[in-house]
């Protein structure tokens, strides 16, 4: 390995950051009328230096993950794809810390972190088809992560957009990490945790409805009660985990013996999906019956509900299907105080598109992304 190639890569890294920076500063120009760019500009620097110096503490890392030997002179796409959500989550760390930038620049924390996450998702699959899956892209992407969430959920906070508890979100990994570390430091064992496809899941759904209320277009109270909606079960998650890791929670075969686990299990694939899909439809159509009376228009928004409605019913393609109709939902009624059925209206959705339509739909390729991860196809051929 040449070390000197990627000592320079690491460079044109920080030349990269540093144009980054003065770009947001430049765009920030009229977003506030006292001192806050300058804060901005402080803030997001620091963390911008924070995260070059981790990059450089963990070149040596830069080896294939499956053959230790080898060890890469070059970042390769992926790690760098990694290194610039690690960029733009750092101009949003600035942002989050202030108040919502006025005019068009209002759009930036939507677009830095909509922009981030996409990458999360594109960086393991270049990695994955062009074989170059390492250590350091891990580490990258490990910490990048959580960092990404913690402070996306702390500017929905500061914004107003979700409340205070809403910051848990971003928090929960991070007091995770800490009480590990705190029941090895007492000498508690720490048992391991099953693998699970639905962290993933809702950690993913969590973060595409982070970018999107992050954007200007939303406003409380929806985004407040989805907010919680979308939270619950992602801190469950982490609860169980915790009883697992604890001791508190034992899986494995021995408890696969009862009966309970398999209805548990039924109920919320064919049972909850069902009705919620079926009762999400039945209110859809109140609500446009409802417009109507009111002498409200029955514009294109409207129609895309009552599609979105009929593929939810069908299940073909309806978890997308339901989180257009959340978001409709939240655009034709931001005007309007909320009232229970409305309320209602955004938990159905919710629920639909975090637990999907269940069985006899007509086609899930959504479902796909669920359990597997982008690429995997490429890399076992």
């Amino acid at each position: 390995m040449n070390k000197d190639d990627l000592h320079n890569e690491w460079t044109i890294a920080g030349l990269v950051s540093g144009l980054l920076l003065l770009t947001g500063f430049y765009l920030l120009q009229d977003a506030w009328v006292g001192m806050e760019r300058w804060i901005w500009l402080g803030v997001a620097g620091g963390f911008s230096i924070y995260q070059l110096y981790y990059l450089r503490q963990n070149l040596g890392l830069n080896y294939n993950i499956n053959q230790p030997q080898v060890i890469f002179s070059s970042l390769g796409l992926a790690n760098w794809i990694t290194v610039l959500r690690a960029m733009l989550l750092a101009l949003l760390a600035g942002l989050a810390l202030l108040p919502r930038p006025n005019g068009a620049a209002a759009w930036l924390p939507g677009i830095l972190y909509l922009l981030a996450a996409v990458m999360d998702f594109v960086d393991g699959w270049v990695a994955r088809v062009t074989h170059r899956s390492t250590r350091l892209g891990e580490a990258l992407d490990m910490h990048w992560d959580g960092f990404g969430v913690l402070v996306a959920s702390l500017a929905l906070v500061r914004y107003g957009q979700a409340p205070a508890w809403y910051a848990l979100v971003g928090l929960a990994r991070y007091l995770f990490i800490w009480g590990l570390a705190w029941r090895e430091r007492r000498g508690l064992p720490v048992f391991p945790m099953q693998p699970s496809h639905s962290r993933r899941w809702l950690a993913g759904v969590q973060m595409g409805f982070i970018a999107a209320v992050l954007l200007p277009i939303f406003t409380p109270p929806a985004t407040g009660f989805a907010a919680t909606l979308f939270m619950l079960p992602l801190m469950v998650s982490f609860l169980r985990d915790w009883l697992v890791v604890s001791g508190v929670i034992r899986t494995g075969k021995a408890q696969l013996g009862s009966r309970t686990p398999i209805r548990s299990a039924g109920w919320f694939s064919l049972g909850l999906p069902w009705i919620a899909r079926v009762a999400l439809v039945e209110f859809v159509i109140f609500y446009l019956l409802r417009s109507l009376e009111d002498g409200s228009a029955f514009n294109v928004a409207w129609w895309v509900m009552l599609i979105c409605a009929a593929l939810v019913l069908t299940g073909l393609l309806g978890r997308l299907a339901a989180l257009v109709i959340l978001l409709l939902t939240g655009l034709l009624l931001r005007n309007i105080s909320p009232d229970p059925l409305f309320l209602i209206l955004v938990a159905l959705s919710s629920i639909v598109f975090m637990a999907g339509t269940g069985g006899l739909s007509l086609w899930k390729p959504e479902e796909w992304l669920i359990f597997h991860r982008a690429g995997e196809a490429h890399e076992r051929s």
